[in-house]
């Protein structure tokens, strides 16, 4: 599946039964593994296409999941490049050419780390600390069983069962959308299970994924259960091992001006970038020119390793001085204009501001509110980052950048 998703919800039409007793999970869980082909095997391959609807992006999909909880997936994009993800059990972590290197945190994480548990052929019992049927529902014109599925702490994600096959036609999970922080859901629907070719198991040779706007199509070609995975094929990319330490685990320390306040510990990360003294008024031509200039050379490197940010580093009658660029995996030589650089080492101050740029405003003035409340001194200027892309995002509502400001 994927962490490349984004208030939309997939319609679809539920309408509760009149009902007596209902089987219990166990008793449904059991007859979908009978119904799918016995115990899942340890291994899991898979291969097809896939189609970002309404973002004009396809390509092919390669999918490797291990029992115990390694996985691995692989877009390779036309005209886009390669877009990955997976896990090793524990680090969560996504690769692409708009954001570099992301190592995925809080709730994003513990909802992929149970996705990848169920693909992994882990039963629900296993992932969950409860399962419980709790309906009978339509969907999709046919009478389906609802199971609750109670994540530790979390709201509870459903699963779908289809009352006649026993086969799941879908499963819903609740999270956080990563562009814009509204509470939402992800849907995954399964359709067309079918015999694997030379095999006996029943899969599902088409999956849909939807969160927020996007809908992730794919049609799989290939389903294969392989004793052991090639050597290295599931083990975490360098460049994203040494992304993960450069920062810790945020943690949450309160509130001020209804911004969320978290700190956390950052290790010194390589950079390029270039300065400039702009109008106010002409910031955003100046990034939108830094940018473009920067990520062309950083992407020639390959070394891209995160979201594009900008240092603030002062203001003076009208007038900024910013400091603009991409963070690194690892350092490169500077180019003309284009500087190689660092993001200081150190404790910092992090708050997200969802909505347009000319209210960051607001994020930096609760961030400072924070500080001047408890006694706390800047070690450096501030900067901002900005994970959505206006162009794929059209909506500034929906923008969401983070602010940081380093501390002594």
């Amino acid at each position: 599946m994927t962490t490349v998703l984004s208030t939309l919800i997939l319609a679809f039409w539920i309408v509760p039964q009149e009902q007596g007793d209902l089987p219990s999970a166990k008793t449904l869980l059991e007859k979908f593994v009978k119904a799918s082909g016995g115990q899942y095997p340890k291994n899991l391959h898979t291969q097809g296409k896939v189609e970002l609807a309404g973002m004009n992006m396809s390509g092919t999909i390669e999918e490797r999941f291990s029992r115990d909880g390694r996985a691995l997936s692989r877009y390779d994009l036309t005209g886009v490049g390669v877009m990955a993800e997976g896990s090793d059990g524990n680090l969560v972590w996504s690769k692409n050419p708009f954001e570099g290197i992301r190592i995925i945190t809080g709730r994003e994480r513990e909802l992929l780390l149970r996705q990848y548990a169920l693909q992994c052929g882990q039963s629900p019992t296993e992932v969950y600390s409860k399962v419980e049927t709790v309906g009978k529902v339509e969907l999709f014109g046919r009478p389906h069983y609802k199971l609750a599925l109670v994540p530790k702490g979390e709201k509870p994600d459903a699963m779908y069962l289809d009352t006649e096959t026993f086969l799941p036609s879908r499963v819903e999970m609740a999270t956080t959308d990563p562009n814009t922080a509204v509470e939402t859901v992800m849907t995954v629907d399964f359709k067309d299970w079918r015999k694997v070719e030379n095999g006996d198991r029943l899969e599902p040779f088409e999956c849909t994924i939807q969160l927020g706007p996007i809908r992730i199509e794919i049609a799989y070609s290939q389903y294969d259960y392989p004793d052991e995975h090639p050597e290295g094929s599931l083990e975490v990319p360098d460049d994203v091992l040494r992304q993960a330490k450069v920062e810790s685990e945020p943690k949450k320390v309160g509130t001020m001006k209804g911004y969320e306040i978290l700190e956390k510990e950052l290790k010194e990360q390589a950079t390029v970038t270039m300065r400039r003294k702009v109008k106010v008024e002409e910031i955003s031509d100046a990034l939108a020119d830094i940018f473009g200039k920067v990520f062309g050379h950083a992407v020639s490197s390959g070394k891209i390793g995160g979201a594009p940010f900008c240092i603030l580093h002062d203001m003076k009658e009208g007038r900024m001085d910013i400091e603009a660029g991409v963070p690194l995996n690892s350092p490169i030589e500077g180019l003309a204009d284009i500087k190689a650089s660092k993001l200081p080492a150190g404790k910092v101050l992090v708050t997200w501001h969802v909505g347009p740029y000319h209210e960051l405003g607001k994020a930096h003035q609760a961030l400072e509110a924070w500080m001047k409340q408890h006694d706390l001194e800047s070690a450096a200027p501030p900067w901002e980052v900005y994970w959505t892309d206006p162009g794929q995002e059209p909506d500034p509502s929906k923008w969401r950048t983070e602010v940081v400001q380093p501390i002594r």
